[in-house]
């Protein structure tokens, strides 16, 4: 039962170091990363058009609380809410999907810097 999740995670930290350390694997990531701040930012020009304010335009008012957290996990929630709607819809089981998004949240906040120490380590 847990070989799946075993090897899952170990293919990702090989494709994490390859990432790393293979300069071709870099500037093909690379290229990736700046298509997708283009369509980041005109996605975000779209969204402050049509909402204004709510879509990430200037603020009419000044903000004195933390309200950036906030916006970033709005925006970042409806993948994992997306994720278990059409798990349901399809006949899934809605549940497991819900448990292994959690899941994959907690090990990305354990993993990502065990990671990322393991690669500096490396050199």
């Amino acid at each position: 039962m847990w070989r799946p999740v075993a090897i899952g995670i170990g293919l990702t930290f090989l494709l994490a170091l390859l990432l790393m350390k293979v300069p071709l694997l870099q500037n093909a990531l690379s290229v990736l990363n700046d298509a997708m701040n283009v369509l980041t930012d005109a996605t975000h020009a779209g969204s402050s058009f049509v909402f204004g304010y709510l879509g990430g335009a200037t603020l009419p008012f000044e903000v004195t609380g933390a309200g950036s957290p906030f916006i970033f996990a709005f925006a970042a929630l409806p993948t994992a809410s997306s994720a278990y709607v059409l798990a349901a819809r399809m006949g899934g089981d809605g549940s497991f999907v819900a448990g292994l998004v959690t899941l994959s949240t907690l090990i990305g906040m354990v993993g990502l810097p065990l990671a990322l120490l393991a690669l500096r380590a490396l050199g």
